[in-house]
């Protein structure tokens, strides 16, 4: 048995794909045998002992103020390192990275995710990026986009490798969520649906904008919004403002056996987001999780988004910010059923490659093992 350590500032039960990752990774290498350690921030969520006792390796979080708990977890981990000499390290980013001591740990891995790595920023902090970023013996981007993005603050480009995130294997609703969620759609079709932070970048109101010229295609028609997050208010009134008060769901945060119901029950995901700055989506596990359901995505040419649906197979790519094009696609999946079935079974296909188990063999080969 092989220890591994991983270092990150954001777990679970935080809802967010920088999450999902750390936990699939975790959860993961645990599953093939290895003695696994996470030292992770605490949010203050009160689900956080009850998520942790169910991992089956021990995590250990830390709260407080910001500067104070990144120099008390990385002060830990280094003395943790030193005492028990783990065969890895695995860290969210190079901000977790950045005070570790990990000299003494054959294989270092730092993940890339691309909001984190600015396309502009002072000199003081690129420094800081690419002192981070020397001490690991591999850096891992979520997609080619996001390696583009990491280029720049490394000395070494051999160092650079990109590997797509991984999905777990979606939870099965069981009868009663599942009917309770038939009842909410109330025959409605056809369902769309995005699963994402309610943020704009991720495009939720363009969705909406289109919906009055969709319904006079589709009068039957159901927007389903999965997550919470700032903009939420400011969509709500959107749906007031646009008279959409029966045509849009806000479901919320629902759990793995509600959402899997709701896609198993939808016909087209929607997520064509865009860049809002230096966010922007390094990858998508949205897409790649509505995909194994049999869902084909429209998404925009944005960031690695382009990587997580491949146009004209598992759905289609358009700009957000063109009404025009967002509408065609729209309706060109809506229909042609005969296209849209194709295009969801090739989704599928290529969601089961991307399972956890096929794809933390390219992680295993990084850590030696």
């Amino acid at each position: 048995m092989t220890m591994i350590v991983i270092a990150t500032q954001c777990y679970p039960p935080r809802v967010g794909g920088i999450e999902n990752l750390l936990c699939g990774i975790s959860a993961a290498l645990f599953s093939r045998g290895q003695q696994i350690i996470v030292f992770a921030d605490s949010h203050g969520d009160a689900q956080e002992f009850a998520f942790d006792s169910k991992q089956g390796f021990v995590v250990k979080r830390y709260a407080g103020i910001k500067f104070l708990r990144r120099r008390k977890k990385a002060r830990d981990i280094s003395l943790f390192i030193q005492q028990n000499k783990p065969l890895a390290i695995i860290c969210d980013s190079w901000k977790s990275l950045e005070l570790l001591r990990s000299e003494a740990v054959p294989a270092v891995l730092c993940l890339a995710h691309g909001t984190e790595l600015p396309v502009q920023c002072s000199r003081a902090k690129v420094k800081r990026i690419e002192a981070s970023l020397t001490k690991a013996t591999a850096v891992i981007a979520n997609s080619h986009y996001t390696a583009s993005r990491t280029k720049p603050f490394l000395a070494n480009p051999a160092q650079l490798h990109v590997i797509n995130p991984g999905i777990n294997m979606p939870a099965v609703a069981d009868k009663k969520t599942r009917h309770s969620i038939t009842a909410r759609l109330n025959q409605h079709s056809p369902i769309l649906i995005s699963v994402a932070r309610l943020q704009k970048r991720k495009g939720h109101s363009k969705v909406m904008q289109l919906l009055p010229k969709l319904l006079c295609l589709y009068p039957n028609l159901l927007y389903v919004i999965i997550g919470e997050g700032p903009e939420q208010t400011a969509l709500q009134k959107l749906v007031q403002t646009l008279k959409l008060e029966h045509h849009v769901l806000f479901a919320g945060p629902a759990n793995e056996p509600e959402t899997s119901a709701y896609l198993d029950l939808s016909h087209l995901f929607l997520m064509p987001g865009s860049t809002d700055g230096n966010d922007v989506e390094g990858f998508g596990i949205a897409y790649i999780e509505a995909a194994y359901h049999g869902i084909p995505a429209i998404a925009g040419r944005s960031g690695g988004a382009a990587e997580a649906v491949i146009d004209g197979q598992t759905g289609l790519l358009c700009s957000a910010d063109d009404e025009q094009a967002f509408f065609a696609a729209i309706c060109r999946l809506l229909g042609d059923q005969g296209l849209l079935k194709r295009m969801g079974k090739h989704a599928q296909q290529r969601a089961q490659t991307l399972l956890w188990e096929n794809v933390i063999s390219d992680y295993e080969k990084l850590l030696g093992l």
